[in-house]
């Protein structure tokens, strides 16, 4: 609930939230980002440099909502904070919808593109989920749980949740 609006929680509310925001938003967005990376890179993704403008908004967005969440934590407006980590995963799906990796995939000339594409992704998402885990730790280690363990992107993931401001 947003924090200067009254609220209603009931059992039917909090399902229907659940099912939207952690399954549809995040979890989805999660599966699909580590079934392409370990489909098309056997769960190993690496920045090659082959970026376009998109990439360049999907960053700007993310760091931007980094902020904003700070801000909201600063005014203990925890709700907004995490609507503002969702708005993350949000264009994350979105990010997803414009680069479509499986188009990326069928040629190969556009390898080093779809890498770079898998690498912002997983980016993103453990900015956001080091974001999130704070408020909810269960998913953060679902999500951890999901790579490989000693993979390259497992440990990137791992070292970015321990290294990464916004983690801090």
């Amino acid at each position: 609930m947003p924090f200067d609006n009254d609220g209603v929680i009931s059992w039917e509310l909090m399902v229907e939230r659940m099912n939207s925001d952690l399954a549809n938003i995040l979890g989805n967005l999660v599966n699909r980002t580590i079934s392409m990376s370990n489909k098309y890179f056997g769960g190993v993704v690496a920045n090659k440099g082959a970026g376009e403008e998109v990439d360049g908004d999907l960053k700007a967005v993310v760091l931007e909502e980094v902020k904003k969440v700070e801000a909201k934590m600063e005014q203990l407006r925890v709700a907004d904070a995490i609507t503002e980590i969702f708005n993350i995963f949000r264009r994350c799906n979105k990010y997803i919808d414009e680069t479509t990796p499986w188009t990326l995939a069928k040629d190969e000339a556009m390898k080093d593109r779809l890498a770079t594409v898998l690498y912002n992704l997983t980016e993103a998402i453990t900015i956001g989920a080091s974001l999130l885990h704070s408020f909810m730790p269960k998913p953060g280690r679902r999500f951890w749980d999901s790579f490989t363990p000693g993979s390259a992107v497992w440990r990137r993931w791992i070292a970015l949740a321990y290294t990464h401001p916004a983690a801090r």
